[in-house]
């Protein structure tokens, strides 16, 4: 038979239980409201990175049409400026992700317009697997490394310049199928440990956001000073 005593510390117990399970639901309730304020503002960020364009890249580019209008080269001043407004429409839209076809092509017509200021000079490469243009990545992933590449890597000298952008499948024995994206140069290069500026804030950013969509996902980037820079994206593949 239970004395009053054994009945209290049941009583007691009940309690207490009670309020640790009271005191983990609003824990976990707080933690995932925090979660959800820190992903909503770093999209927010995300969106503010993705509305801008450039200052630089537009004022040299604007210079080009001026150029292109002098020459009368109409029919390449009119696809230059089709390019721009697909730049603006591209990164305007509010979408979070995109497809590794939209992103590539995005980028190849950054670099389209890239040459309007540096010629010959500039040459580039695109590849893409057919079997992964429709996988969906982070918007906004690829140009960026294409833009380092440009600023960083080819503005400071006046050699020939080529960047090399691929996309393909790959398989592993351990972690299946897995899609790799690619931005490679051959430009100065630079020491990470010294990096700064815009391009830190680049390529941290885009680490951050691939976090954020496959904590899974790898990237690497490698850069020789005088060699060039290699910028490496692997995603799993569901």
């Amino acid at each position: 038979m239970q004395t009053s005593i054994g009945r209290n510390m049941n009583r007691e117990f009940t309690l207490i239980a009670d309020a640790l399970n009271n005191m983990i639901k609003k824990l976990d309730t707080h933690i995932t409201n925090e979660y959800k304020a820190v992903i909503s503002r770093r999209n927010a960020e995300y969106l503010a990175l993705q509305t801008q364009i450039s200052p630089h890249f537009l004022y040299n580019t604007l210079n080009g049409f001026i150029t292109l209008n002098r020459l009368g080269d109409k029919k390449t001043l009119e696809n230059s400026i089709l390019r721009l407004t697909s730049l603006f429409r591209y990164t305007c839209s509010n979408e979070h992700t995109s497809t590794v076809e939209d992103e590539i092509n995005f980028a190849q017509q950054y670099l389209f317009l890239q040459k309007l200021r540096f010629d010959d000079r500039l040459e580039f490469s695109v590849y893409m697997e057919r079997d992964v243009q429709k996988c969906v990545i982070p918007k906004l992933l690829v140009q960026p490394l294409v833009e380092n590449a440009v600023i960083h890597g080819m503005e400071p000298c006046d050699q020939p310049f080529l960047i090399e952008i691929y996309a393909s499948r790959i398989c592993h024995k351990t972690f299946g199928a897995l899609l790799m994206i690619c931005v490679i140069d051959n430009g100065v290069g630079f020491d990470k440990n010294k990096l700064n500026g815009t391009a830190h804030v680049g390529l941290n950013n885009i680490f951050e956001r691939l976090e954020l969509f496959r904590s899974d996902s790898i990237f690497i980037v490698k850069s020789t000073l005088g060699q060039g820079t290699a910028c490496h994206i692997v995603i799993p593949i569901e």
